[in-house]
């Protein structure tokens, strides 16, 4: 009997001495999941995995890494990445790290990518969508193809009549939103990489899309607003991120989930939102990497309740395969974070004047431009 407490002893000392915990940050859907999957990769390894919800992360992580606490582990958005990659024990991912965990996308490691080394590995994405709420189609008899265009929602819009039920909405003052309008018939970005916007072909744009909103096609409603209206079945469709899907379900919405539509016989498309992990403590990083491993090799549930796009693997249900259809018919947002935030500071003001008429196109344009070229 004393022996075999004995060796109980031993083998719970070993365990102590070679056991390893690691700090994971995570943001957005899912905590339950990540919660329980640390707690089944600690009973099966010894391996402690805290898991540390964090709301709006990026400066929080920025403070962690001035002051020397920050994580093991992180979910970070693409756009992190430039910054993170300056951190001296951050470990960098190697070809042999990716090819334990699946199979990626060049133009998703990319995102991930600074001065030619991956910083994080990719894990899912969300999509700037079509959200068709099929209830009201059906009672219109219409049914939208995949290949959808802006002719098509003025047919839904002619169908719908005045029974008060708006066509289309989204925020046009969103510059986020607005995004895939612009680039869609404009070159952001000058051929010396700063942005651009007093160009004759965004102010076409503008103009073009801000008609659409004239005529009723279009109808402006910021997210609250959308979700509310859509789920009581006043609007058709609406224009926002694939991470409403579950709101939607839980509201019993019969929807169904398509790209942003063709306009000009080009599609628009919408943007990749993707998440990936940053394995910031260089010194753990096996363990990082074998709970990352665990992890991805059971993360198709939590894609397919949270309608994430998973980006280490082909999909095979049918619910991931439509939102991987529409992934290769999406685009990346310009990487540059010195591009983000003056494109979303001074957007944002252009869309607000133009959409309440205290500037025009024009003036907004080059008053713009000229904030751009004194900050720059």
């Amino acid at each position: 009997m004393k022996l075999k407490l004995l060796l109980l002893f031993i083998i719970f000392i070993g365990s102590l001495l070679f056991s390893e915990s690691l700090k994971l940050w995570v943001s957005w859907e899912g905590l339950s999941f990540f919660e329980e999957k640390a707690r089944i990769f600690n009973e099966n390894t010894g391996n402690n995995v805290e898991i540390l919800f964090v709301p709006e992360m990026e400066e929080k992580l920025i403070t962690s890494i001035k002051t020397d606490n920050f994580p093991d582990i992180a979910l970070i958005k693409d756009v992190y990445s430039g910054y993170l990659s300056q951190l001296n024990t951050l470990h960098k991912v190697t070809n042999e790290d990716l090819e334990q965990l699946g199979t990626f996308r060049k133009k998703d490691l990319d995102v991930f990518t600074a001065d030619g080394e991956i910083v994080a590995i990719p894990y899912y994405a969300d999509l700037q969508v079509a959200f068709v709420n099929q209830s009201l189609l059906r009672d219109i008899h219409y049914e939208l193809s995949f290949d959808y265009s802006i002719d098509d929602l003025r047919e839904i819009k002619e169908k719908l009549g005045d029974n008060e039920i708006v066509p289309v909405a989204w925020d046009f003052m969103s510059p986020y939103v607005f995004y895939p309008f612009a680039v869609h018939g404009s070159e952001l970005i000058d051929k010396n990489g700063k942005l651009q916007m007093n160009t004759e072909s965004l102010a076409e744009t503008i103009s073009s899309v801000k008609e659409l909103f004239d005529k009723g096609l279009f109808e402006r409603y910021e997210r609250g607003a959308l979700v509310e209206k859509f789920s009581s079945n006043k609007i058709a469709v609406i224009l926002q991120g694939s991470y409403l899907s579950p709101t939607f379900e839980q509201n019993n919405v019969k929807f169904d989930i398509f790209p942003f539509p063709v306009m000009n016989e080009k599609r628009i498309k919408g943007l990749i939102d993707a998440k990936g992990f940053v394995i910031l403590n260089s010194k753990k990083y096996e363990t990082a990497l074998e709970f990352l491993n665990f992890l991805y090799d059971s993360s198709i549930s939590y894609c397919e309740k949270y309608y994430k796009v998973p980006l280490w693997t082909e999909p095979d249900s049918k619910k991931l395969i439509n939102l991987r259809t529409i992934l290769e018919e999406s685009q990346y947002m310009e990487q540059k974070a010195d591009f983000q935030r003056m494109y979303f500071r001074v957007m944002r003001i252009v869309l607000q004047s133009v959409y309440s008429g205290t500037m025009s196109i024009d003036e907004s344009l080059q008053s713009a431009q000229e904030f751009v070229n004194k900050n720059w």
